[in-house]
């Protein structure tokens, strides 16, 4: 329970600094990856709403910067939050996107995590 409490004050302070920075490509990636790891340490509603948020954000900033990978994972995890909070339909198409875009890309590892979340296909 403590360690999901210091990685989540970690996870924001990152997205912080990262958000203090100049914009460029490089800090906007940093701030993708500091929002999915906040989302990964999500254990709360209000949490679960504000990373919810935070990831439409990043799905935005992954889409301009063109990168595939990072879109992918941020996809997941927006499928994963819609799956928890019992909305299949939406999370199925978050996590079929995330998937086609880890198969595009033939990395097997990015496409464990949605194929699980399509299990009730």
């Amino acid at each position: 329970m403590h360690a999901r409490t210091e990685a989540k004050t970690l996870y924001g302070q990152a997205l912080t600094i990262a958000q203090a920075l100049a914009d460029t490509e490089d800090t906007r990636a940093r701030q993708i990856d500091a929002i999915v790891k906040l989302a990964s340490v999500t254990s709360s509603r209000t949490d679960a709403e504000r990373s919810a948020q935070y990831l439409e954000q990043a799905q935005s900033m992954a889409r301009a910067l063109g990168d595939a990978p990072r879109r992918a994972e941020v996809l997941y995890w927006r499928a994963r939050m819609f799956y928890v909070n019992g909305d299949l339909r939406t999370a199925y198409t978050y996590a079929s996107e995330s998937l086609s875009i880890a198969d595009g890309l033939e990395d097997v590892a990015l496409a464990a995590w949605p194929v699980n979340l399509r299990s009730e296909e």
